[in-house]
Order: structure tokens, then sequence, then C-alpha cells
């Protein structure tokens, strides 16, 4: 969701984003948030004068990316890239059909990984394609995953998989409010990294709970440019949690014990530690949750460097898309306790395996990297699984590879048009009882991908065919005669590629086949229809 503006703002992308409403919500608190702390970050003239002086390069990891790649790395895009960006969103529901170019349906279904999180089936009028992005069988708050749209699929699409597979959620989540449970009665403070959505609220939840238990009711501080309006939305967006959630809203309570904490001065929430509230209502031993979790900007900078030297702190790390040592490496030496408990909620490979045999998919595809235990976790008798072992033809794929897909499309549908079948007249056959036949003479109409037989027109009028194989020649002279300055022709192998760089048309003319990327402009469509069917014989 972050990457999506560079697509449809920095690319040649002129179509439709399809989306859940909280997606969309919350994506554009992610990306408010990243511009709002990208823009808090010195600006290029201090920021060199200040590293000149630091020397914690020489604890940084190795250079995590392909050299040749940083010339094409781009600027953070701003809050109008953002706008511009939402405007080409169109917000869908769960299990509401949309039509494709009249091709095939596409739908989405709940993924129960956070509120909002779906996977999406692809239709045709025979086949299926299931894709499954960032799913969860376990009840947390979001709506849970739903198994039976995905069953008997043509082909499944599985990415997204657990990024800790020896890590059990539940597990994690009891060791760290243990955690800080034994970090607040030493007198310490608690610094936790994360997203200002997500799996923080079932942080807030289940850590207030255990604290409660044990008689300890230190304040909890939420700290991030969107606090409050995740916080909100969290609480508006009823219809996409879990049904125990969605019963509070009808008694009616907070879905979150968000109000609560805060109504009773258990949570607290601020846009910045820069805030002047902040700092008058700011009490230790705390608990702080704040951003950035990669520890690379955010408040969770600056708190990180006031408590690093007190051995009584904590800062713990949740999220399994950062390496936490690699994180606290630019604050290296620290005193402070650093401790990693993932909270992956993902589908682990158990999990998924299990999915599998119940969906029974003819084909899965999934990355490569699904397919064989990591090197640092070989495989072990007995042990959970750390690979998927499908039933099913299983393809595997590795960035950026193209996957041609093994599904043949054998069967078109055809509609008939209500004025034609009204003159259909079937006469039963005298062999086969309860089967009668007719005759049809029609016209195929072929629009947007879609097939209809109408009710041709007066016969008396000449009606002419057209047959036989495009001359590239001939058809080029019709497109120049036809208005189009700018015609290339290129010949690759036993195919030719006509294309008309101004009105962005490509026609590639094959031994069987004939295939025309044309504009939206329907004047430039039924000049080139025009061309292409003069080309022709006709009979």
């Amino acid at each position: 969701m972050l990457a999506l503006p560079f697509i449809t703002e920095n690319s040649a992308f002129r179509g439709e984003v399809y989306m859940t409403e909280p997606t969309s919500l919350i994506g554009r608190l992610y990306m408010d948030e990243l511009i709002e702390y990208i823009e808090r970050c010195p600006k290029p003239k201090l920021a060199n004068k200040i590293y000149k002086e630091m020397s914690f390069f020489k604890h940084l990891a190795a250079f995590n990316t392909d050299a040749e790649k940083v010339p094409s790395w781009q600027e953070i895009y701003t809050t109008k890239n953002v706008a511009s960006c939402l405007m080409k969103v169109k917000t869908v529901g769960f299990n509401q059909k949309l039509s494709v170019f009249g091709n095939v349906h596409v739908s989405c279904v709940s993924a129960g990984f956070c509120v909002g999180s779906c996977n999406w089936i692809i239709q045709s009028d025979q086949e299926k394609i299931g894709y499954m992005a960032s799913s969860s069988t376990l009840t947390t708050h979001p709506k849970p995953i739903e198994h039976q749209p995905l069953r008997g699929m043509d082909m499944l699409i599985m990415t997204s998989l657990t990024q800790t597979p020896l890590a059990i959620p539940d597990t994690m989540l009891s060791e760290m409010c243990q955690a800080v449970e034994q970090t607040l009665n030493r007198g310490g403070n608690v610094l936790i990294p994360c997203y200002s959505a997500g799996v923080v609220y079932d942080l807030f939840e289940c850590l207030s709970g255990h604290l409660e238990s044990r008689n300890l009711f230190n304040t909890m501080y939420f700290v991030s440019p969107v606090a409050n309006k995740s916080l909100a939305y969290s609480s508006i967006l009823a219809e996409w949690l879990t049904s125990s959630k969605q019963q509070r809203v009808y008694v009616p309570e907070e879905p979150f014990p968000h109000s609560h904490l805060m109504k009773c001065g258990r949570l607290k929430v601020y846009e910045s530690i820069a805030d002047e509230a902040f700092m008058n209502d700011f009490h230790i031993p705390c608990i702080v949750f704040a951003g950035h979790p990669s520890l690379r900007f955010g408040d969770s900078v600056h708190l990180m460097e006031l408590w690093q030297n007190d051995p009584n702190n904590a800062v713990i790390f949740t999220e399994p898309d950062y390496n936490y040592v690699d994180a606290v490496a630019p604050f290296q030496p620290v005193s402070i306790k650093v401790l990693y408990y993932p909270i992956d909620t993902s589908l682990s490979f158990a999990q998924a395996n299990k999915l599998l045999r119940d969906l029974r998919p003819n084909i899965l595809l999934s990355h490569k990297q699904y397919s064989e235990p990591p090197a640092m976790c070989p495989a072990t008798p007995g042990v959970c699984a750390l690979a998927l072992e499908p039933e099913a033809r299983y393809l595997t794929c590795r960035r950026p590879e193209v996957v041609q897909i093994p599904i043949k499309r054998k069967i078109q549908k055809v509609e008939l048009d209500p004025a034609l079948a009204d003159d259909i007249i079937p006469v039963e056959l005298e062999s086969r009882k309860g089967v009668a036949v007719s005759s049809v003479t029609a016209t195929l109409s072929v629009n947007n991908n879609q097939c209809i037989l109408k009710k041709p027109p007066n016969l008396s009028t000449t009606i002419s065919y057209p047959y036989g194989e495009l001359n590239v020649k001939l058809l080029t002279n019709r497109l120049t005669k036809a208005g189009f300055t700018d015609v290339k022709t290129e010949v690759s192998g036993n195919a030719t590629t006509i294309h008309l760089a101004k009105e962005g048309v490509l026609i590639r003319l094959e031994d069987h086949s004939t295939h025309i990327l044309d504009s939206v402009d329907t004047t430039v469509r039924s000049k080139v229809q025009k061309a292409v069917l003069e080309s022709l014989e006709k009979f």
C-alpha cells in the first residue's frame, strides 16, 4: 500500500485500483504518517554535517540492496500525490462482484489478517483463480477468514506467509506482557516501536488486561501523527471486525477498550513527544508505543536515545518486518534491554498446508522460498512445518519472473438477444423425446469481450463477411490514409507489430491470431477497426 503512489503517479498507469474501505482509510494514515516522519528528518545540508560527526556507521550491517538499483531510487511522495493516488481507488465490499472489461469478474473475501484485509477471486465463465494475500486463521480483531469461496480453484496463488515460522504469536504475546511487567517492576520504561494501526490494537487490549491482573496501572502512551485518527477508525469500522466486537456496537459499547483506557487515563494519545501536553503529562515508569518500527525515523528514535543508557529500561520489537539487530545498530553500544517478540499472525506453514488440503486447488503457485525450509532452519521430523507441501501441482517463481499460467479457455459464453429468441421455434426430435432443436441465423456481436447473438439485419440487404489474413503493407497504407501519421512496423520472428506511437495503439499480427491493444478514445478505435476490416478480403 505504501508503494501505491509510485505506481499511480510516477508511471503510465491509467487504470483503477480496487481495495476495501478500511484499506483505503488506514492506508492513507500510513502514508500521511510516513510523509510527516520524513519531513521531520534533518534536511540534506544539516544531515551531512550531523552524520560526519557520528561514528555509528561501523555498527551498521552490509548495504542490503543491489548497487545498480540505487540510481532508480525516488524521493518520497507528497500529500498531493497521495490525494491524487486515492482518487483512482474504487472501494469494494466483501463478496461484491466487479466486471473487468467484461472478460472476468473479480470479488474479494475476508482474509482475517487485519481490518479490511482480503483475498481476491478472479473468475471467468469457466475458470477461477484465487489470490491469497496476507491471511490469518487466528482469532484476533478482524473479521475471520472465509474459506468456502476459495475452494476448488483452477489455480491458487499463495503469498505473504509468516516471516517468523518458529515463533507462535500467542506465546510471543504472553512473553512480551511478562517482559513489560518485569521492566515496570524494576522501575524501568518500555519502548515498543510499532505501526499506528493493526496489531497495536490487540497489544493495547492484551497488555492492559495483563497489567491490571498484576495490579500495575502504569500509563501507556501512544505517539503518532495519526494516532487519534487510527483509534477513531478502529471504532467506526465495526462491520469489518469479528462478530463479538460487532455485537458491542449494538449494546452500545466501543468494540475496542481504547475509549475506556483513555477515559480512565491509562492510555494517552499524542501526535509527537514535542507536544507541550505530552511534556506536561509524561510520567515514568511508563510504556510508550511509537513509530517507526525500523528505528530510523519517528518519535521512537528520540526515545531510544533518551533511554538507551539505562539497563532498567527495555525496547521491545514486535513487528517481524524489520531485523531488530539492524534496527538498534546505530545506537550501539547500549545498556537498555533489547527484546524481540515477533507477533506475526500471517499463515504459518502448518496452517497453510492444512488450508490447502481443505481448499484443494488444481494448481498452486507461490514464491520459490516457500517450497523449501530456510537455510538457517532446516526441516526436522516431528517439528513444525517450514515449507509448503501441497498435494496439487505446484509451481514456483522468483522476482521478477513472469509465469505463464497453464489454464486455457476452451468454452466461450454467448448470450442470446431477446428479439432473436422470439423468432426461434424449437422442434422436438422424434428420436430423443424431450430434446428440441432449431436452426439459427444470427449476427455475432463482440463488444468489451461480451458475445451476443443478435437478430440479423434485413436479408434483402447485401451482407459482406471479411476473411483471410491481414496484409501488413495494405494495412499500414490504410492506417496512413485514415490519418495516422506515425506508423511504425517491427518484425520479430513470425510476428509483426504495428505501433501507432502518438495514439498508443499496438497491432500484433501472428500466424494464427491478431491482437489489437488500442486507445480508450472511441474515435481512434473506430478508425483502427475500419482500416483492419478494409484490409481483409470479403465474400
